[in-house]
């Protein structure tokens, strides 16, 4: 007996250390086959590449749980955002109860960590989506009918304990809009169990630095960001209660209690804010201007009084009410590094949005004072009935010597010198403003700027001499702007109206006005933003700024303004241009450009045209220009991109006219996008020499004439059209190396051409073309004599750099030779017509019933798939709602995951079908063509 208890033992020792072994072998053993498919097989599968370094399956590191953590996982995008590193992870780690596997309804998650997260989503201006990563299925239509997605018969649910997200970095950007966002140092946790009926559920966010800017505008420029929730939850009731609760921005601490109910389709609130301090420098906080390294040691006093509260259903279009009131009582703060200090800080704000009538809802900055340095800046405002008839009141006040503020705010290398003085009123009604009753309205004041310096605003120094603004109802009137930055300088003057239409009632900002400078340098004035460019690269994504970064134009929609310029010198980008003289027109989003002369790349320029942006994402472009003597290699050196499309151009020298229209698509950057560029016009030159072109080196090299290797072509009068970014030069008459000819083509956008040439070349640089001529007449079989002279044709087609030239007789002389066989041919040709004809009627015939049986055939199987599909989605919804909201929600998106996928197949079936049915046809007449 005693023995049997001994072996018993001795195997179940052992079979306790096989399973051990096992456990700590089959993961090391089998790891790296795993890693590598599942690697291979999402690159595949996804318009992406993956990497993942290494993969830890652990049956012991959190046992009885399973332990899958997957290290340095980078997904990178391929075209057309290739380079741009769409996600990456330190750690992408699950821990799972390894009992609960063995029953999909209640799977218990006990922890995901995402550690170490770099995300970056891209919208770029033609609205592609650089997260859009899993191209659509391909399959065959016999195929697709299995492929239509199906419910499982079995019940899951999910019971997550704890999602951790640790030093996340996180970017989003929208190149049409110009938004741009980031999160850096990011830490999430939720912590409760989301399966059962009531959790306590806890939320700790932290946002080190939080950006958002859009249109040029920044908004939030590195807020620092802490949410802390802790919420009583009834899942099943659908309730929610809050309990010590905050939100911080920056010092400023909002504490929120109260609860939120979601009975039916309503959403019920009753939510109380407050402040837990009292104190003046929370609020100073949020000022960007005075939130630096050295804020702690600002000096401060005065009290604070901060309440709110939203209370109310959202149900349709019945939204909660909110009041908030904000109070600042003869605050003052100082830097002790600076001598002086701002005082007499007082706030009184107001704000109360009603939910059941909007209109009743109101705004009021009852008294909003500061004294900076001694300067006092003083401003009242208020809205009413903001809906139905939107009326404001303000009054700015304000006399800055701007040398001061440097004693009072840590300006950061910016220097300031100048006054500023500044009285406005305004008080007026849409309804008044609309009907042009500006005696029932008030807008009266000035603002004026005098012998301002400022250093390290712009990357060059700016000095206002002088601006002074008028303002009356009727219009704000420009007296005079004198100003300079950097080299650049302006002098301007005129005057604005319907600024009040343009304020209250979506009018139109209309203005004249005269500018004229002997200067204008916009390299100088808007350099190349190297930071943001840094930073890029720091994030691992790869950006064309020049071809994707969008200029917000949107303020500029409600503004109509005319000018006449006088500009003696401008610089922009690679231009170089003198005298510059014209109108120029700005409204409804249209920028109108009227006869707008100067003087550049060594010749003169008259530009007519209008840029279009009234599209977020595509600018228009049409022009009409006309250029005389203007110099091949300074036009090449200026204009990279007319290079990038004709090489040959750098290989040119000489003086040309161009006369020349224009229309095409312009990138929000205002970059021209090839493919849209749509052209005619005509260009001259008395001459143009040729060096080291691949082209015309092919075509001596062939003639045996070393003159055409580096021709000079005389008298030329080319007209040219670009279709779609194709060149196309209609044949002209030239002299190629003194030897008569024309010359014609294409030129395609991949960089490829299409040309031909005809020359007639005297006997004594007959050179190769004599042995083409030869070849022709023994190949017919007659014998012709060689004439004094031989017009040859030469084509070349094929990579512009390396064009592939051939060398033939041209038309007319072959026409000669080949009539001595013309009479034996014409006989059979007229035998053969009569039996094509037949026969291609017969395939057609044949193809066009095989199309329709197709295509007939392709609709009956996606209706059926499309039927399925939805069929799918709806038992997926009634299986969830047995279980709860939770289930609920999250079958919704599934459901329509399945119908999006069953119209997806359907529709690919219908469009594969087609093409084949295409496809057909195509083959038809393309066998019955070579019939001819």
């Amino acid at each position: 007996m005693k023995k049997g208890i001994k072996i018993t033992l001795i195997c179940v020792g052992g079979l306790i250390v096989l399973i051990l072994l096992l456990g700590v072998l089959l993961p090391i053993i089998f790891k790296p086959r795993i890693l590598q498919y599942a690697t291979a097989e999402a690159n595949r599968r996804l318009n992406a590449t993956i990497g993942i370094r290494d993969l830890d399956v652990s049956l012991f590191r959190g046992f009885p749980n399973l332990y899958i953590a997957f290290e340095d996982l980078t997904v990178v995008n391929r075209e057309p955002f290739a380079g741009d590193t769409l996600l990456a992870f330190k750690q992408l780690a699950v821990e799972v109860n390894l009992k609960t596997l063995l029953n999909p309804s209640k799977v218990e998650v006990r922890q995901i960590l995402l550690d170490g997260v770099r995300a970056y989503g891209h919208v770029d201006a033609q609205g592609r989506k650089n997260w859009d990563i899993v191209p659509p299925t391909e399959a065959t239509p016999e195929a697709q009918a299995d492929t239509v997605p199906k419910t499982e018969s079995a019940k899951y649910g999910v019971a997550l304990r704890e999602l951790r997200i640790k030093e996340a970095d996180l970017r989003f950007r929208n190149d049409s809009t110009g938004m741009e966002a980031r999160a850096q140092n990011l830490d999430f946790t939720l912590r409760g169990n989301l399966a059962l009926e009531k959790s306590d559920i806890s939320l700790n966010l932290l946002v080190e630095k939080l950006f958002f800017a859009m249109g040029g505008i920044t908004y939030a420029p590195g807020l620092r960001l802490a949410f802390e929730a802790n919420v009583d939850a009834d899942l099943a009731g659908k309730r929610y209660a809050f309990r010590d609760n905050s939100l911080s921005i920056n010092d400023f601490t909002l504490q929120f209690a109260g609860e939120v109910a979601m009975p039916g389709d309503s959403l019920v609130t009753d939510v109380t804010l407050s402040t837990p301090r009292t104190d003046f420098k929370s609020l100073l906080s949020l000022v960007p201007a005075v939130y630096s390294k050295s804020f702690a040691d600002v000096q401060t006093a005065g009290s604070l009084e901060f309440a709110g509260h939203v209370q109310g259903v959202m149900h349709g279009k019945e939204l909660p009410s909110a009041d908030i009131s904000l109070k600042v009582n003869d605050a003052m703060f100082k830097y002790p590094s600076l001598p002086k200090q701002a005082d007499h800080i007082n706030i009184d704000l107001a704000a109360r949005y009603d939910g059941k009538t909007p209109d009743a809802s109101s705004l009021s900055l009852r008294r909003f004072g500061v004294q900076l340095a001694g300067n006092p800046v003083e401003l009242e405002a208020s809205v009413t009935t903001p809906l139905s008839d939107p009326t404001i009141a303000a009054k700015a006040r304000a006399q800055l010597e701007l040398s001061t503020l440097a004693d009072v705010l840590p300006l950061e290398g910016k220097k300031l010198n100048g006054s500023l003085a500044l009285n406005l009123g305004v008080k007026a009604r849409k309804s008044a403003v609309m009907a042009k009753r500006y005696q029932e309205c008030v807008l009266d004041g000035e603002l004026k700027l005098k012998n301002i310096q400022a250093d390290g605003v712009l990357a060059v120094p700016v000095r206002v001499n002088l601006l002074e603004l008028l303002f009356s109802p009727q219009q704000v009137e420009l007296k005079s702007l004198l100003a300079e930055a950097g080299r650049s300088n302006v002098q301007m003057a005129g005057r604005v109206t319907d600024f009040l239409p343009y304020l209250l009632a979506d009018g139109t900002l209309a203005g004249s006005l005269t500018l004229s400078s002997k200067c204008v340098d916009l390299n100088e004035l808007f350099p190349q933003k190297e930071e943001a460019e840094k930073a890029d690269e720091a994030v691992g994504n790869n950006v064309n700024k020049a071809d994707t970064t969008a200029v917000s134009l949107s303020p500029l929609k409600r503004i109509s303004f005319a000018f006449r310029s006088s500009v003696d010198e401008l610089h922009f980008q690679n231009i170089e241009a003198r005298e510059v003289v014209g109108n120029f027109t700005l409204g409804g989003s249209k920028l109108a450009l009227e006869r707008v002369g100067c003087k550049m790349l060594k010749g003169s320029a008259n530009v007519s045209g209008l840029v279009d942006f009234t599209q977020p994402s595509l600018n228009g472009l049409n022009v009409r220009a006309k250029l005389d003597n203007i110099d091949i290699a300074e036009t090449a050196k200026t204009f990279t991109s007319i290079a990038q499309v004709l090489p040959t151009v750098e290989r040119m020298d000489g003086r040309v006219g161009v006369n020349l229209s224009l229309d095409a698509k312009l990138t929000p950057s205002f970059t021209p996008i090839m493919n849209t560029v749509n052209a005619e016009g005509d260009l001259t030159s008395s001459s143009i020499s040729i060096v080291n072109d691949p082209l015309f080196a092919n075509v001596g090299q062939l003639i045996g004439n070393s003159a055409l290797e580096k021709p000079t072509l005389q008298q030329i009068h080319v007209y040219f059209t670009i279709v779609d970014g194709v060149l196309t030069f209609k044949p002209f008459s030239t002299k190629i190396a003194g030897i008569q000819g024309t010359i014609g083509g294409k030129i395609m956008l991949d960089q490829t051409l299409d040309m031909s040439m005809n020359m007639v070349l005297p006997q004594s640089m007959v050179g190769k073309a004599s042995e083409v001529f030869g070849q022709l007449t023994s190949k017919l079989g007659v014998n012709v004599p060689a004439p004094s002279t031989i017009p040859v044709a030469i084509t070349a087609t094929g990579a512009i750099k390396s064009p592939k030239v051939k060398i033939e007789l041209a038309q007319g002389l072959q026409g000669q030779v080949k009539e001595a066989v013309k009479e034996k041919v014409q006989e059979v040709v007229q035998r053969v017509k009569e039996d094509v004809s037949k026969r291609k009627e017969e395939i057609l015939a044949k193809a066009q019933a095989q199309a329709d049986k197709l295509v007939a055939e392709a609709k009956k199987l996606a209706d059926k798939t499309r039927a399925e599909a939805q069929a799918n989605a709806d038992k997926l919804m009634d299986e969830a709602k047995k279980n709860g909201m939770l289930a609920e929600l999250a079958a919704k998106a599934g459901a329509a995951k399945l119908v999006e996928e069953g119209n997806s197949v359907a529709d690919r079936i219908e469009r594969e079908a087609r093409a084949k049915a295409d496809e057909v046809m195509a083959k038809a007449r393309a066998e019955a063509d070579k019939l001819q």
